[in-house]
């Protein structure tokens, strides 16, 4: 058996999971990104073949989002609004340097907390 590799995982249970919201079926998200169905079936299916990068951003612009989008693995959480990574990624980049650096800090330290306490679920 074929060992899955993480971003393809997360990228097949993404474009999946869009698909179901949205009621499209593949000819739906093929149609819409201006790309192949077969090319569509490749990418909904965690085996499937790497894809290009264009044929990624052509799939998450048709569901309003940016390519690097699709490979998060709590995607669907995120957009639900539990907590949103691509948000956090937007504000670093405005952030200026200092903020940035004051960001970082926090990340680490909280990460170091994490570690010490041996524990790996949210307080």
């Amino acid at each position: 058996m074929k060992k899955r590799r993480m971003p393809r995982a997360s990228l097949a249970a993404n474009i999946n999971g869009l698909m179901e919201r949205r009621n499209w079926v593949q000819h739906d998200l093929a149609k819409a990104a201006g790309i192949a169905q077969r090319t569509v079936s490749n990418l909904c299916n965690p085996d499937g073949p790497s894809p290009k990068l264009d044929i990624v951003d052509a799939v998450a612009a048709a569901f309003g989002l940016e390519g690097w989008h699709l490979i998060l693995p709590n995607l669907l959480t995120d957009l639900d609004g539990e907590s949103s990574v691509a948000k956090l990624v937007a504000d670093f980049e405005s952030a200026d340097k200092s903020g940035k650096r004051h960001v970082l800090r926090v990340a680490e330290r909280e990460a170091e907390y994490k570690a010490a306490a041996g524990h790996d679920s949210d307080r």
